[in-house]
């Protein structure tokens, strides 16, 4: 079973394009107001949608509505201008008096015409928001008065949009909302508060599944319940209309699957899923550039043909008429081009839909005044009258030209010799198959100049060879090309069967062959009449044929042209006249008639006939004629027919119709008579009632519109008013609620009005209200308030002063002059603030500003993002001129400005946050180095948010130099004990080499005794040499992640032989997975090599080393341990370890150790010893991580 999805609005993965941006158009009038505000209250925002606002406004009374909006919802709000283009999470508000339309994706505004007597300007915004929009659009109507929204719905629904309307039970004025109700074109009834929910709902539901089996299992259930076949019908507009349907359940359908089992128990909601998939929408003059096309040219070319070609009757077929507008709007335009020529036709036009209920309302012809105005006034007036609900039903001279009849496009026979069909935008919700076959079946239709109308957006598609345009824009075309075989055998007419009059042998329609619903005859039944009886018919009070047997169709002739099933119309006229008084004789005596030697000529034989005519036995308003073939040996009936004469019975009937004739047209002059004196008055009493009739319309119309406009004026201001009551309460509450001391005075210097805090300096009461402020005393050891009172009155200027109190509190005074919203002075406004505690807090901050300011330390303060906003004047001295910092960022400062370039890391760790404090150095232009103290603190706010940076700094330069000048000294120092070193230790090999060297030029003979002992010499003069090197001169370094463990390892493989010598065993305990170190592998080796073989020279025993390897987490250090058993060392000595040339063993340098003590300072790590004399030594060195 396989799921197909249905995708309805464009991925959110594309973007909001203009072509994808979803519009909600909203349409309200009278108490429409507060169903906005409810609207927008619950729209959220941002919500990728565009809004477009139309109401009735009165252009003499300003609108509030941006103001009010703007309380509640954070979108844009515009006021529409011409050529503005659409923007997503944007309001347009309407302008009065303007039509509101949009083209593409552009604004458009257009005045009201003055001789509109009533505007519709949310009909003609919907009509263009369809079409601009199609499904991509939502269109809401709310409360107001009339129906204006109805229509412009309608069009909305055709073109695939959503109509929501406002519950009338929330409505202040509900005419709109029910109208739209009424009219079946809403898709969800909601309160404005549930809208939102649902718009955004439909707007970001992007695919819809379903599956194929249950689609069609749907198609077959409405065609059970209803006869109609939607298989054919374009899938994604059946797949929409389900959508609607299953959402608006209680609860929704989720699948496709629930709903079908939604159908087959509720019979009901196929009706109403029917009645959704026929999108019947239609309107009186429908594009007018088309109709004028209509009227201007085809007509007068059609009306042209026939009178050159003599014909005097005229078809045409309205295909899809819905509720009929379309129909009568050809019938309109051909009655009034036939007025104006001289000549009769016999117009027929046949309006056929597939929907029932659309066709009694079409027959009927009554529409609103909405729907009418397409029409001029005078036509209005011509073809239409006013009915008692306001509405307008068009005349009967309009609707006697049209015949509506329920007709299936799909499945039923067409009609023939039409001179027009128009099918306009019926054919683009059907499948190509369809469309297709409907083409071919109008083709058939038409006659050989037949001009065929169809909508905007449908083609003729391959068909194109059978359609010559006449006008591609609005899709008007004439029939070329030959008729379709195939069709005219489907339905088995022929050109010859066209001609009116002409009886030919066309075999009768099976209707005929069938029993209708009042003679219900079994198969068998059936049979036996037509094998075993004479030719029979049966006919109903009408004289028309309802029952035929088989062998009677040879007597009788079925008409060409319009069906009609009259028994006179099928027989020869010497046989209808026999019939005729035949069947009147039967009336009349109630008995049997035999018409006796009726000829009838069958297959080029004349044969006779008794024909007997008597009434049913069961039902007396049914005929039965018997057709009795005269024979030699004719059977005698039981009971004896009255045998007619024909010569004889036709005379009787011919004189008895004529006096039945003068009788009536003697009644029928009287009556014409009456009728033309009652004409006559009743002319001009309906004269006098049109005349006032079109006075008080115009009039009611006018004070409806400007009552509309009142009312949605009149909530507006209902509405300010409510807000300028909040806004009194709030100023009182402020007021009462306030510490500071305000008092209003007016022009005259009298109290209006004054806040509780003002009690507590100047000595009023709530009953000096409208006192002179002159006449109450204060507190205040100032006594010029009313002078000063005066002159701001006088100069319009604020005056601002510091005054203190009797109980020596100061108060910060403000006088300024009392503007209205004219900006006209109307009296001072006087208030007191206490800054009593705000002068002590000033004293001190000035105190500690100055303390600050003339710091021996330089400071500096900046914002939250690290800009210099202060800096005191030490800090200038040292970082140049103020202007050159201010508002520059710390981190240029230090980094671009001075060049520290340890900075960064220092900036970051304080915007992190933390404290910093340390040293700086940086070269400034003359080449000199500069040393600087800094400490950086953050201040934090009570939210613990970092508002500001305070920074300390002290040029350290001179105790630096200090410094180093002690350190120079001690370096010489160091020296001197290195330099006396060195000459010990070189002058002993040295004394050596010389006294061997003099022993052998004495004995002037090579000795190779002599030889090794001065190559040992030599190589402990090289090996001292080394390590000074070592020691005196750093080399190129490269640090790299090792593992101890390895480096330890090899060591211990170099060293292992030279242990083994003295019977020393190396044992290791290396931890695994130890973490790497950031370190230079040939400095570790040294240092290990040099800790190791110190052990091996340390041990004159046998013995062992134990080498270990290990992590501490305590202190994020790898920890590495060398563990002898030698003879070990004195505390005194442990203290001396890594001086220079200090060593414990007879033959060493005392350099090594002070080498690797280096080495591990480079690493940021350290050496330490723990040793006891006859037990052994231990050495341990940590290593950082990093």
């Amino acid at each position: 079973m396989k799921n197909n999805s249905f995708s309805t609005v464009p991925s959110s993965s594309e973007g909001i394009e203009k072509q994808d941006l979803h519009v909600v158009g909203i349409g309200a009038s009278a108490g429409g107001l507060e169903a906005i505000e409810q609207f927008f209250a619950n729209m959220p925002s941002p919500n990728g949608m565009a809004f477009i606002i139309v109401q009735h406004l009165s252009s003499k009374y300003k609108s509030f509505m941006p103001e009010l909006l703007a309380k509640k919802t954070g979108m844009n709000i515009k006021l529409t201008q011409d050529g503005m283009t659409l923007q997503e999470d944007t309001i347009y508000l309407n302008p009065p008096h303007h039509y509101v339309t949009v083209v593409d994706h552009t604004l458009r505004l257009r005045p009201y015409e003055e001789n509109d007597q009533v505007k519709y300007p949310i009909d003609a915004f919907f009509h263009s928001l369809a079409a601009a929009k199609k499904h991509r659009c939502t269109a809401i109507i709310l409360s107001g008065k009339g129906n204006d929204g109805t229509g412009g719905a309608k069009t909305i629904r055709e073109y695939g949009g959503t109509v929501l309307v406002q519950d009338e039970s929330t409505a202040k004025y509900r005419d709109m909302p029910l109208s739209a109700i009424d009219a079946h074109l809403a898709d969800y009834i909601l309160s404005p508060a549930d809208m939102p929910d649902l718009v955004q709902t439909h707007v970001s539901q992007t695919e819809f599944t379903y599956n194929e089996e249950t689609l069609q299992y749907i198609y077959s259930l409405i065609k059970k319940k209803t006869g109609i076949d939607f298989s054919m019908y374009k899938k994604n507009t059946v797949l929409r209309r389900l959508e609607k349907r299953m959402a608006l359940l209680d609860p929704p359908s989720q699948t496709m699957e629930e709903y079908r089992d939604y159908l087959c128990k509720e019979a009901e909601e196929i009706v109403e899923l029917q009645r959704d998939l026929l999108i019947g929408v239609t309107q009186f003059l429908r594009d007018k550039e088309a109709f004028s096309i209509i009227e201007e040219q085809v007509i007068p070319q059609l009306v042209e043909r026939k009178i050159h070609s003599q014909e005097d009757e005229i078809r045409i077929w309205v295909a899809g008429c819905s509720t009929g507008q379309e129909a009568y709007t050809l019938a309109i335009l051909l009655h009034d081009y036939l007025s104006t020529i001289n000549r009769y036709f016999d117009v027929r036009i046949f309006a056929t839909d597939i929907d029932r209920h659309a066709i009694k309302r079409a027959s009927q012809g009554i529409y609103e005044e909405a729907e009418v105005h397409s029409f001029s006034a005078a036509q209005i007036n011509e073809y239409f009258e006013q009915t008692k609900h306001g509405g307008y039903q068009v005349k009967k001279t309009i609707r006697k030209m049209i015949v509506f009849a329920p007709h299936n496009i799909g499945k039923d026979s067409p009609f023939v010799n039409v001179d027009l069909i128009s099918c306009r935008n019926m054919m683009i919700y059907f499948q190509a198959e369809l469309q297709q076959r409907i083409l071919s079946l109008f083709h058939f239709s038409l006659t050989e100049e037949g001009v065929l109308f169809l909508g905007p957006s449908e083609t003729t598609g391959n068909l194109s060879d059978l359609f010559r345009p006449i006008n591609s824009k609005w899709k008007i075309f004439k029939r070329s090309g030959q008729p379709s075989r195939q069709i005219t055998g489907a339905f088995n007419l022929s050109k010859s069967s066209l001609h009116e009059g002409d009886f030919s042998s066309v075999p009768l329609p099976s209707q005929l062959y069938k029993p209708l619903p009042s003679l219900k005859l079994d198969e068998m039944y059936q049979s036996m009449i037509d094998h075993f009886m004479s030719p029979c018919l049966v006919l109903n009070e009408y004289n028309e044929v309802i029952f035929c047997s088989k062998e009677a169709t040879q007597l009788i002739n079925v008409p060409v042209g319009k069906i009609n099933y009259t028994i006179f119309k099928m027989v020869p006229v010497h046989v209808s006249l026999a019939i005729g008084a035949a069947i009147k004789r039967v009336k009349e005596q109630g008995m049997s008639v035999c018409c006796q030697h009726i000829e009838f000529v069958i297959n080029n034989v004349q044969r006779r006939f008794n024909i007997t005519i008597s009434a049913l036995p069961t039902n007396h308003s049914l005929y039965l004629l018997m057709f009795d073939e005269q024979t030699d040996s004719a059977i005698i009936d039981k009971e004896e027919p009255m045998f007619l004469n024909q010569t004889s019975s036709i005379s009787e009937l011919v004189v008895d119709l004529e006096q039945e004739l003068h009788y009536t047209q003697q009644h029928l002059q009287t009556t014409i008579e009456e009728l033309e004196t009652a004409n006559e008055e009743l002319k001009s009493t309906n004269e006098e009632l049109i005349a006032s009739n079109e006075e008080l319309q115009s009039t009611n119309e006018e004070l409806q519109s400007v009552n509309e406009e009142l009312i949605s004026v009149n909530n507006q201001y209902e509405r300010k008013i409510e807000e300028l009551t909040d806004l009194n309460n709030d100023i009182d509450n402020l007021l009462i609620s306030t510490t500071i001391a305000t008092i209003f005075l007016d022009e005259q210097l009298n109290i209006k009005l004054f806040t509780p805090e003002t009690k507590t300096v100047i000595n009023v009461l709530h009953q000096d209200i409208g006192r002179p402020f002159f006449h109450i005393s204060h507190n205040f050891r100032y006594d010029h308030l009313i002078e000063d009172a005066m002159h701001v009155l006088r100069t319009n200027n604020t005056l601002q002063k510091e005054i203190q109190s009797y109980d020596n509190q100061w108060y910060s005074m403000k006088m300024m002059p009392y503007r209205t919203n004219e900006n006209l002075i109307n009296g001072v406004v006087i208030t007191f603030i206490n800054i009593t505690e705000i002068k002590r807090s000033n004293e001190e901050l000035a105190i500690t500003s100055f303390a600050v300011a003339h710091s021996p330390t330089g400071i500096f303060i900046t914002d939250h993002q690290g800009k210099i906003k202060y800096i005191n004047q030490k800090f200038m001295e040292q970082k140049h001129a103020p202007q050159e910092v201010f508002g520059l960022h710390l981190y240029d400062l230090y980094t671009k400005k001075l060049g520290v370039k340890r900075f960064p890391k220092i900036w970051n760790e304080v915007y992190r946050g933390e404290k910093w404090n340390g040293e700086i150095s940086y070269v400034q232009e003359d080449g000199e180095t500069v040393w600087e103290q800094l400490a950086l603190m953050p201040v934090k706010n009570d939210q613990d948010e970092i508002i500001h940076y305070i920074g300390l700094s002290e040029d350290i330069s001179q105790r630096k130099q200090s410094e180093m000048m002690l350190k120079n000294s001690e370096m010489l120092s160091a020296l001197g004990q290195l330099a006396a070193g060195i000459a010990h230790e070189i002058r002993n090999p040295l004394t050596s080499l010389k006294g061997f060297l003099q022993l052998m030029m004495q004995e002037e003979t090579y000795k190779k005794e002599y030889m090794d002992v001065m190559m040992s010499e030599f190589n402990r003069l090289e090996l001292i040499i080394s390590e000074l090197l070592i020691l005196a001169k750093p080399e190129v370094v490269k640090y790299e992640n090792k593992q101890i463990n390895l480096i330890l390892q090899d060591v211990c493989t170099l060293l292992h032989t030279q242990a083994i010598l003295k019977n020393i065993t190396i044992s290791t305990d290396f931890e695994e997975k130890l973490p790497v170190v950031h370190c230079i592998e040939k400095d570790m080796k040294q240092v290990f090599i040099n800790m190791v073989k110190n052990s091996i020279e340390a041990m004159d025993d046998p013995g062992s080393i134990l080498v270990v390897s290990k992590f501490d987490p305590d202190t994020n250090q790898v920890v590495v341990q060398v563990i002898d058993e030698g003879k070990g060392m004195p505390k005194d000595r442990l203290t001396r370890i890594g001086e220079p040339f200090y060593t414990t063993k007879e033959k060493g340098t005392g350099l090594g150790l002070m080498v690797s003590h280096k080495i591990i300072s480079n690493h940021k790590g350290s050496i330490s010893y723990d040793s006891e004399e006859g037990k052994g030594t231990t050495v341990e060195i940590r290593l950082p991580l990093s």
